[in-house]
This record gives structure tokens, C-alpha cells and sequence, in this order.
């Protein structure tokens, strides 16, 4: 019923009588469009060192065995990189463990001391 009420009434609006005002060409923009090569980049602001420039450190003291790797080449994460002599690590490690078995006895040497009811 709206569509049949709504489709008379713009038909009726649109019979007039052609008095109003008439309405003149638009002017519309016309570009030209072309191909042309384009620069794109990006500007960044940051600092690049060279493999020369950054420091290593030894976080331990000792001299080295062996180098595994050569300059300027791509090493991957967990790559052996170098050796360095063991000895003095290894008489280290023998003496802490010797300090941990003398202190490991020591709770069975002082349970003698006391009373077990105690």
C-alpha cells in the first residue's frame, strides 16, 4: 500500500508545469592521469656499528684453545664460538665438591654430640 501511495505521489510531483527554475550544465574537473616512476623510502633514525667496531669482553679469565669460527662469517645462536683451557675450572669444581662432601658429614659426626633424645 505504502509503494502504491508513495510511487502516485512522485509521479504527480514530477508532472509540473515547468515553471521553475531551470538548472544550467555543472562544471566538473577533468584530470589527466599518466605513469611515472616514483621514489619510495623511508628515513629512520638509528646507529650501525661494524663487526670492528663492537667490543667483546671475556666474562672469565683464561687463554684460549681454539677458535671456531672465521671473521665476517654468520655464526647461528648456540654456535661454539671458542675454548678456553679447563684446568683451572676443573680444580675449582673438585674443590667446591670436596667442601660439599666435608659438609655433608659433618651432620653425622656432630650427631654423636648431643643426646638422641635431645
Amino acid at each position: 500500500m505504502y509503494v502504491l501511495l508513495n510511487g502516485i505521489s512522485l509521479f504527480l510531483l514530477s508532472c509540473g508545469d515547468g515553471g521553475g527554475p531551470q538548472m544550467g550544465l555543472s562544471e566538473i574537473a577533468v584530470y589527466e592521469t599518466r605513469a611515472e616512476e616514483i621514489n619510495i623510502y623511508q628515513e629512520f633514525v638509528g646507529q650501525v656499528y661494524g663487526y670492528k667496531d663492537i667490543a667483546i669482553r671475556a666474562r672469565v679469565e683464561g687463554f684460549l684453545e681454539g677458535v671456531y669460527f672465521q671473521e665476517g662469517s654468520h655464526v647461528r645462536q648456540g654456535t661454539k664460538l671458542y675454548t678456553i683451557e679447563s684446568q683451572p675450572f676443573e680444580a675449582d669444581i673438585a674443590a667446591k665438591m670436596s667442601r660439599l662432601a666435608e659438609a655433608q658429614t659433618m651432620p653425622a659426626k656432630e650427631s654423636g654430640y648431643y643426646p638422641k633424645t635431645f
